[in-house]
């Protein structure tokens, strides 16, 4: 029986070169590894580099913003790391469930008397400008809105594909943290972000 040729290599965005034919050994991605003592010093050095520049940001009153939908556990815990950090802020929590999105920003301190609940992009835009929480159940909202970035956690296939779609189209850096949009249209969202210039973060592979 003649042998089937081999088929040709995927790429997929910032992961190399996969190969799928062969046994298990052979579908790793054909990156080089760095000795553990270089790869150790090159995660410091990159950790270090990050980590000054949220400082001075943070210094000069210039905070990362960050706009999340989703409101679930994992976006939570996310968003509670991220009001711990230097130089970035939790901006604008969009979800259907309200109250989950005010006790998001509670459990990091906020009273809920201090947190703007509004639909409104011309509200949520000064609230953000005065550096007070923002709270949205309207995810359509998110593109307009004064943010360097949105996290998109929904777990939803539709939603997380639509706000992804409509943040690139609007000049919005996006992180997915959604597998279940990432894998049917991560590749499709990939070069719309790389041809308009913006930055597209997929489901850490």
């Amino acid at each position: 029986m003649a042998e089937a040729p081999p088929r040709p290599p995927c790429r997929k965005p910032g992961l190399g070169v996969c190969y799928r034919q062969g046994s298990p050994a052979e579908h790793s991605r054909h990156i080089p590894d760095l000795p553990p003592s270089q790869e150790g010093s090159r995660r410091e050095g990159a950790g270090t580099m990050i980590s000054e520049k949220l400082r001075r940001r943070e210094a000069e009153g210039n905070p990362i913003r960050v706009g999340w939908v989703g409101a679930g556990r994992m976006i939570t815990g996310a968003i509670c790391q991220t009001a711990q950090m230097k130089g970035m802020r939790p901006a604008v929590v969009c979800a259907l469930r309200v109250d989950a999105a005010l006790r998001a920003y509670e459990i990091n301190g906020h009273r809920r008397e201090d947190i703007v609940v509004t639909n409104d992009a011309g509200v949520a835009n000064d609230a953000i400008r005065a550096g007070k929480p923002v709270v949205t159940g309207d995810a359509h909202l998110m593109p307009g809105l004064e943010v360097d970035c949105v996290v998109e956690g929904t777990g939803v296939p539709e939603v997380g594909a639509e706000v992804a779609y409509r943040c690139i189209e609007g000049g919005r850096n996006i992180i997915l943290l959604n597998v279940e949009t990432d894998v049917v249209v991560g590749p499709i969202l990939h070069q719309m972000a790389e041809r308009a210039a913006m930055i597209f973060i997929g489901w850490p592979q």
